[in-house]
């Protein structure tokens, strides 16, 4: 039932204990103000007085109301949209992004985020571009690629995904920057050393850097707790990947879906707390042959395989049995789901892919501690040591 602001007044004055006796009329039962007009001698007097005191309360009650209702509709979403309706930059969003955006003045604080992106929030930095956590949503994360990166990364298909799975897509492109993006926001910690990025390439030395015990002591940690995953995550996680074989790229796409970039940790995200892992970064297939997705892509981004031997060789002989046997587990847990989800298991698909990265992407690497002058991280003889050391 409705309640008008009218309706609350009269109903107030009605109910009120006080005022009882004056608006019940033939009615007897005796109140307040009878009591009072009968003592004073002076009935006339007396009811005018409480009429304009009514009145008074009544206009009050009635002023209260009105700016109530005032101040919810200045909040409704309606009165928000209609407010933001022909902003160039909030039309470019979504209705979704829309309907989050008008709240809680959170348009405005994202405009003041796209002009000064605050450091202290950023979530994770790769070689092309950097992730930011915004402070007034938990929905979204900012993604903006650096101006060093080829311009076609920013290329992101907005709405070509499922709206059923969290792929982390992309769902909003600024209109006047394309190297500005807003993804959905995946639960959990980017599963690579802290500063993975910088270990590969410092581009503040230009050199690239040395893996350190506490590194080596962290990733051992984080293998060990993925490995007593249940099979269940792992499952979920092919599914994800085969969602992505099939995503067309756009209308007539004859060679549809993304190949996942299974050589950066930092594009896997793993929740703890819920026993989850989720993908977060893939590029548009281009090459059957050179991008189709494996189980042995799952366990080359879970391994960290490029720093593998580097994190083995700093770790206690019984942590480094340890971490084979985890790894094996692994390999096992991922080769099982992505049976299950129709995802290839052939070992020559995956050194194929690694094969082709390797030929146009030759990572910056450092030298053997020993002093040999030999380079490590080349990413096809870090890769063949990963499959001899799940026994592939």
């Amino acid at each position: 039932m409705k309640v008008s602001a009218c309706n609350f007044y009269s109903t107030s004055i009605v109910s009120s204990p006080y005022f009882k006796g004056i608006t019940e009329e033939g009615k007897s039962r005796p109140c307040q103000v009878s009591k009072h007009i009968s003592n004073t001698g002076n009935d006339v007097f007396e009811k005018k007085n409480i009429e304009r005191n009514c009145a008074i309360a009544g206009g009050g009650i009635l002023a209260a109301g009105i700016a109530a209702f005032q101040i919810y509709k200045r909040n409704s979403l309606p009165y928000l949209l209609k407010k933001l309706n022909g902003d160039k930059l909030f039309d470019s969003f979504p209705q979704t992004l829309q309907n989050e955006l008008a709240k809680g003045k959170r348009f405005e604080k994202l405009k003041t985020f796209l002009t000064a992106p605050d450091k202290n929030f950023i979530s994770g930095t790769g070689a092309n571009s950097t992730v930011y956590n915004l402070p007034f949503t938990d929905n979204y994360v900012l993604k903006i690629v650096k101006d060093n990166a080829p311009l076609d990364l920013s290329k992101q298909y907005i709405g070509r995904f499922p709206d059923t799975i969290n792929l982390g897509q992309p769902v909003w492109q600024h209109p006047d920057n394309p190297r500005i993006l807003l993804l959905k926001k995946i639960k959990g910690e980017p599963h690579s050393i802290k500063d993975w990025s910088k270990t590969m390439y410092n581009p503040q030395t230009g050199q690239a850097m040395n893996v350190t015990s506490e590194q080596a002591q962290n990733y051992f940690t984080q293998i060990s707790r993925i490995a007593e995953m249940n099979q269940s995550v792992f499952d979920d996680l092919a599914t994800q990947i085969k969602v992505l074989d099939g995503i067309k790229k756009f209308d007539n796409d004859n060679l549809p879906g993304f190949k996942i970039d299974s050589i950066n940790p930092n594009n896997l995200m793993v929740d703890y707390k819920n026993n989850k892992m989720n993908i977060i970064d893939y590029f548009a297939k281009e090459n059957e042959h050179h991008n189709t997705n494996s189980y042995l892509d799952m366990v080359a981004v879970i391994s960290d395989f490029p720093l593998l031997p580097e994190y083995k060789a700093l770790l206690k002989q019984e942590e480094q049995s340890k971490l084979i046997e985890s790894l094996k587990i692994i390999n096992d847990k991922c080769f099982n789901a992505a049976a299950k989800a129709g995802l290839s298991t052939d070992k020559n698909v995956f050194m194929d892919y690694i094969n082709e990265v390797h030929r146009y992407f030759k990572p910056l690497s450092v030298k053997k501690q020993d002093g040999s002058g030999e380079y490590l991280r080349f990413y096809d003889q870090k890769a063949q040591e990963l499959l001899e050391t799940l026994g592939v």
